[in-house]
């Protein structure tokens, strides 16, 4: 029962944070946030509805270095469909970000453990986004489960 109320003590805590640490103007806007993969393609009028848009689901490795989500992407060859996203959801006004991380993939972030590759990991988004012009990231780390990745996961912040 303690192991229970614990594990929502810690996805409460998770979600009060991250309302607490979205932007206000975010919420005063009436901000619309949309999830369409480079693969799907969305269209000019979808991306008329939309004020930001998470793009491409991106994994960290043990190592610090990046895993795409899409199908035979080349980290060493710039993505022309990604790019082409990118200029069109500007074109209208729509942020574009990455998600990294996610769907119970907390695994992935086992680079956070080894400041080495931490740093390494932190540097590959860095480029990534500079790269593509993108607005931001999204870290969907999916509550830590103990002390240990909580402490990770406030490293990998800092």
């Amino acid at each position: 029962m303690k192991k229970m109320i614990k594990k929502y003590a810690v996805i409460l805590a998770l979600t009060v944070s991250a309302i607490l640490f979205l932007p206000a103007k975010l919420f005063a806007q009436g901000a619309v946030i949309g999830y369409a993969w480079v693969r799907d393609n969305p269209t000019d009028e979808q991306l008329e509805n939309l004020t930001h848009l998470i793009a491409l689901e991106v994994y960290p490795n043990w190592d610090g270095s990046l895993t795409y989500s899409l199908p035979n992407w080349n980290p060493n060859q710039k993505n022309d469909d990604l790019e082409s996203l990118v200029s069109r959801a500007h074109a209208r006004g729509v942020k574009v970000s990455i998600s990294v991380g996610g769907g119970g993939r907390s695994a992935y972030f086992a680079s956070a453990t080894n400041s080495t590759y931490r740093g390494d990991f932190v540097n590959n988004i860095a480029n990534f986004v500079e790269l593509y012009k993108l607005d931001g990231v999204d870290i969907n780390w999916e509550y830590p489960s103990d002390t240990i990745q909580w402490n990770q996961c406030v490293k990998l912040f800092l």
